[in-house]
């Protein structure tokens, strides 16, 4: 009688070709091939020194970015002794220029006086 041989696991499957097995991928080589993709790379990116992933909502970046952009404005303001100064920051697709400064007593002095007159009757109303 005949011997009946079975091919082993993965035998009877043809091989890709072009496609070479490389042996054992570290999480290190993992995470540096993810990091050149984009939406991947911002994730890993945040991985802390302990190994936790925190990832920083766009939201929560803009405000911390903001409060340090007040702190270096009080600063600057302070070097150039106007406290005055104020900075406006736009979306980077919105503009050349997204970050623009105003010397807002400068823009006062501007103001006519029938518009000063109304600003300072809405700013008597506001709230503090």
């Amino acid at each position: 009688m005949p011997k009946l041989t079975v091919p082993a696991a993965g035998e009877a499957v043809p091989a890709a070709e072009g496609m070479p097995i490389i042996g054992r991928f570290s999480r290190r080589a993992l995470l540096g091939a993810f990091a050149s993709v984009p939406a991947i790379g911002v994730a890993t990116e945040a991985l802390s020194s302990t190994g936790i992933a925190t990832l920083e909502l766009p939201c929560i970046r803009v405000r911390r970015l903001a409060r340090e952009r007040a702190l270096a404005l009080d600063d600057w303001s302070t070097e150039i002794g106007n406290p005055f100064m104020v900075a406006h920051i736009y979306p980077a697709s919105m503009s050349d220029r997204p970050i623009a400064f105003e010397d807002m007593q400068e823009s006062w002095r501007r103001l006519d006086p029938e518009n000063r007159k109304r600003l300072l009757s809405v700013m008597k109303r506001w709230p503090s």
